[in-house]
C-alpha cells in the first residue's frame, strides 16, 4: 500500500461534495479491486464527487466502481449537483455518500 500524495498545498475542494485532501493509505493497483479499496476508504472519510474520485483517487470511471461496490451490499446514495470542471465549465456530477446499512436499491 502506499501514500496518495499531499495536496495540501492546492486549494480544498468544495467542502459538501470534495473529497478530504489528508493523505490515505491507497493500493498500488489500477484493477478494478484496488480502485473499489480506494473509493470505499474515500467514502468513510465523507462524501466523494466523481471529479474527486477521478482527480485524487485515479479512478476513471467511478460511476462503475460505485455500482460494484453497491452490489457487494454497501448502501452508496447519489446526490446530483453541478460543479465546475477543470476548464470552468459546468457539469452535472454525481456525489456519493456511504450511509450505514445494506444497499437496498435506491440510489
Amino acid at each position: 500500500m502506499k501514500t496518495s500524495p499531499d495536496y495540501s498545498g492546492q486549494a480544498p475542494a468544495r467542502a459538501s461534495f470534495g473529497l478530504n485532501p489528508t493523505p490515505i493509505p491507497t493500493p498500488d493497483g489500477n484493477d478494478s479491486a484496488s480502485q473499489r479499496a480506494r473509493i470505499l476508504e474515500a467514502l468513510r472519510r465523507g462524501p466523494v464527487s466523481t471529479l474527486a474520485a477521478r482527480k485524487l483517487l485515479d479512478v476513471l470511471h467511478p460511476a462503475a466502481r460505485i455500482q460494484e461496490l453497491r452490489k457487494s451490499g454497501h448502501n452508496i446514495r447519489t446526490h446530483w449537483a453541478t460543479e465546475e470542471a477543470q476548464k470552468g465549465k459546468p457539469h452535472r456530477v454525481a456525489s456519493y455518500v456511504l450511509f450505514p446499512g445494506k444497499w437496498e436499491g435506491r440510489a
